[in-house]
């Protein structure tokens, strides 16, 4: 925690996470392992910080790796599969408890960009979420 505008919160994606392959599947494939994923939320509805930062070495809503072996969370598929369960749980428990100004702060794409994950541009029929902007610094 930093002052009271500012909390930041560094989920492990690799050591929790089930095999690249198991991502595609139409059931749950951890990313973070469910004891991490309920500390997460923890922190952040607990958190009466103005920005809750959620850094980490993968992002949330960028698709990284490829057929057989995406790395992050999501896959090119516009069914919500694998790792995207995990991370539909997050964000829809982050809509229902009403937490403002969670943003996402990732790297190990290998460029920079904002991504904003918006409900309008979402696919696979999960539109229940607020927007989440993601900054990828490299």
């Amino acid at each position: 925690r930093f002052g009271k505008h500012l909390e930041i919160f560094f989920p492990d994606f690799r050591s929790y996470r089930d095999p690249n392959p198991d991502n595609s599947n139409p059931t749950l494939t951890d990313m973070m392992g469910p004891e991490q994923v309920a500390w997460l939320k923890d922190g952040l509805k607990s958190s009466s910080a103005t920005w809750k930062i959620i850094s980490a070495h993968d992002p949330l809503g960028v698709v990284t790796g490829s057929e057989g072996d995406y790395d992050s969370f999501g896959n090119e598929d516009p069914a919500i599969l694998g790792r995207e369960l995990e991370l539909q749980e997050l964000l829809a428990f982050i809509n229902d408890n009403g937490i403002e100004n969670v943003v996402s702060l990732t790297s190990d794409v290998h460029f920079t960009a904002h991504v904003n994950l918006s409900p309008d541009r979402a696919e696979g029929g999960f539109t229940d979420f607020k927007p989440l902007d993601e900054f990828v610094i490299g």
